[in-house]
């Protein structure tokens, strides 16, 4: 998993060494992967005037205190038609996702998933959404976006 994880990481740097210019390509995260324990490095690399590629690698490696577990490695990437300009306003989005999990003895807030918190589940998620957004330019560096989804995804346990 960690060679996988190497690979990315190389590919994604190589990409912005090489077409690191504006407009063409964004190094982004997710404050709110962050939020949650989860590292996330991504980039979105302009194909046309309107379509950009995004990819997302959500990474948590860590073991807490009592043997809890939330580790996964997660990658998403996703193709985004922009309405007005790439890196501009309102977005729609087709994702696929892939995630390696290794979870247990995690109490989650309001209840949710109560089995987590006695079992350890380990496995393969794959899935498939549709997402909208829209993205503000603060500078012409620094930008924000926010986007909400939906899709399916299937678990796979071992």
């Amino acid at each position: 998993m960690k060679r996988i994880l190497n690979i990315i990481i190389i590919i994604l740097l190589s990409a912005i060494c090489l077409t690191g210019t504006a407009q063409k390509i964004a190094v982004k995260s997710n404050l709110l992967g962050w939020a949650t324990a989860t590292p996330t490095l991504g980039a979105e690399i302009g194909l046309d005037d309107r379509w950009t590629l995004n990819t997302h690698i959500y990474y948590n490696p860590f073991t807490f205190r009592d043997n809890r577990k939330w580790k996964h490695i997660r990658v998403q990437p996703e193709v985004r038609y922009w309405l007005c300009q790439k890196f501009n306003g309102h977005f729609f989005g087709l994702h696929v996702l892939y995630t390696h999990f290794n979870a247990g003895q995690v109490p989650l807030p309001f209840g949710i998933f109560p089995d987590v918190k006695k079992y350890r589940y380990q496995g393969n998620t794959y899935g498939a959404g549709l997402s909208y957004g829209y993205q503000w330019i603060l500078t012409p560096r620094w930008s924000i976006e926010g986007s909400i989804g939906v899709g399916y995804k299937y678990n796979t346990l071992v």
